[in-house]
């Protein structure tokens, strides 16, 4: 990233640390010295990803207006969780379907901060044609579950990451700290990344691993997690195995933590880009997650992909 754009998003990261920081305590920290990070964080907002279309360059909403999208949030959330029951079958939304639906307190109108339109960048050629095979994978009929993805297959979360991103559920990570590992455990799928800080070298580069591999360093209070070496399998928007992500923890209070990640993935974006979340202390519990268990859209899937076949073959 250009050291001007750099310098502006950690210059945007710093003053919402001083302005939240002002009203809480002082920043916990371990034994050893190092900011506290341990705890139970709740990442769940109805600030999306990327600024809606018609907000053109407000890069921040009105008190009034962040009332009204709330309340469009919240019933959108509603309206989307009566469209999942189903005739004769209930999967009870109404239970788990519990994203956030209150924007950050600054009001902005995107988790991304650089670029300053708020978007992800342009794609490069081989990125949009990725994303468009990633596309047409989804949209077509599944021979078997192995052409769905590994989300859908209870493989992996889907807002576990890396890097985190707050969905419509389980928007929680559980952080474990020691002098010389972090292991930031998500709620979904109950996935666990254990994250060496010991200045131990990456793997290496023709080894290849759906999470990528990570290694941690201070800088100051912030904990800047780097990883490489994904795989095709898992990709965050399109990103290719070459993606490099930067993960930054810092913690601003007693009750929260600022969460910052950059994409920088040359073969898939022209540019690299930021988002900035903000997670909150929960007293709440990490449950297990049985996906598997639950997965009836697999299996309806499936059985409306061979009926389909059937109807086909019918001449129906």
């Amino acid at each position: 990233m250009p050291t001007m754009r750099r310098t502006a998003c950690c210059v945007l990261m710093l003053l919402v640390a001083c302005c939240v920081q002002a009203a809480e305590t002082v920043t916990p920290r371990t034994s050893w010295g190092t900011p506290d990070l341990n705890g139970l964080w709740n990442f769940k907002t109805a600030t999306p990803l990327e600024r809606p279309d018609e907000l053109g360059e407000k890069s921040h909403f009105t008190e009034a207006e962040a009332r009204d999208f709330e309340a469009h949030t919240d019933e959108r959330t509603k309206a989307t969780g009566r469209a999942f029951e189903g005739e004769g079958r209930s999967v009870g939304c109404e239970l788990w379907m519990v994203p956030g639906n209150e924007l950050y307190d600054d009001r902005r109108t995107s988790l991304i901060v650089d670029p300053p339109t708020g978007k992800i960048p342009e794609r490069t050629a081989l990125g949009a044609e990725r994303l468009a095979m990633d596309v047409a994978r989804i949209q077509g009929t599944p021979g078997g579950p192995e052409d769905r993805g590994p989300a859908e297959r209870c493989l992996v979360g889907f807002n576990s990451g890396p890097p985190m991103n707050p969905t419509v559920y389980n928007d929680n990570v559980q952080v474990f700290q020691t002098k010389d590992h972090i292991v930031l455990m998500n709620e979904m799928v109950n996935d666990a990344r254990i994250i060496p800080l010991d200045g131990r070298p990456s793997i290496p580069n023709d080894v290849r691993q759906w999470r990528g591999d990570s290694r941690g360093h201070w800088e100051g209070d912030t904990l800047v997690i780097e990883t490489t070496n994904f795989t095709d399998v898992t990709t965050f928007m399109g990103t290719s195995p070459n993606l490099r992500l930067t993960e930054r923890l810092t913690r601003v209070g007693e009750h929260r933590l600022m969460y910052e990640y950059t994409v920088d993935d040359p073969d898939s974006f022209t540019a690299p880009w930021t988002a900035l979340l903000q997670m909150n202390l929960s007293d709440s519990e990490i449950y297990e997650y049985a996906c598997h268990e639950g997965n009836y859209s697999m299996t309806l899937m499936l059985e409306a992909a061979r009926y389909q076949e059937r109807l086909v073959d019918s001449g129906n």
